[in-house]
């Protein structure tokens, strides 16, 4: 793919590399909030409570402060101390679309301050740049995992 050649000889010619992450990188890495890995550690909370995720369980009305420090002890345990079905996290690039404001917005305005920056992107369906820095841009919409499986 020649955004990835291109991602490669940025990432060789450049002084630093400055990361933004969002919970994408969480996912390539198999951190994944719902599904079998939810159903493995959290059937209970699930069956209890009816929740269906642990995102929105973070949200849940808990009855009481004992069982809602059993639900964080647990999420914490298994999303901070376990280590993650792949191994995305040895080098990191992505922002999610639900971060904007937080990450790629401040990315978008330095790479446009600094005509020898270039903002690289990626995402699994929304890698993208505005207009006005196209040309400092690479984009590539993939599975983080394996892009960088192709960059090293």
């Amino acid at each position: 793919m020649k955004e990835i050649e291109r991602l490669k000889s940025a990432l060789s010619e450049c002084d630093a590399v400055l990361i933004g992450a969002g919970s994408g990188l969480s996912t390539a890495a198999g951190l994944t909030y719902s599904g079998e890995r939810f159903e493995k550690y959290f059937f209970d909370f699930a069956e209890a409570f009816g929740i269906r995720d642990m995102y929105l369980g973070g949200f849940y009305p808990f009855p009481d402060e004992e069982t809602l420090w059993a639900w964080w002890a647990r999420h914490i345990y298994f999303n901070r101390y376990i280590n993650p079905p792949k191994k995305v996290y040895e080098a990191l690039l992505s922002v999610g679309a639900n971060t904007p404001g937080i990450i790629k917005y401040p990315f978008w305005q330095m790479t446009a301050r600094n005509p020898n920056a270039t903002y690289a992107c990626l995402n699994f369906g929304e890698a993208v740049a505005p207009q006005e820095i196209a040309g400092h841009s690479i984009c590539i919409n993939g599975d983080i995992g394996e892009v960088l499986g192709e960059l090293v």
